[in-house]
């Protein structure tokens, strides 16, 4: 899986994103609250 999401001390859950994992299905950009990944040629930035 291209993104993962890791606990912050504060308890904020703060996502990751694999570019190696990447392949550009768009799933990350899709679930992403505040539209802060966007999708270029397949690849997630």
């Amino acid at each position: 899986m291209a993104i993962t999401f890791r606990p912050t001390l504060s308890g904020i859950y703060q996502p990751q994103l694999d570019s190696q994992a990447c392949n550009g299905c768009g799933a990350c950009v899709a679930i992403c609250p505040v539209s802060a990944i966007k999708a270029e040629n397949h690849h997630a930035h």
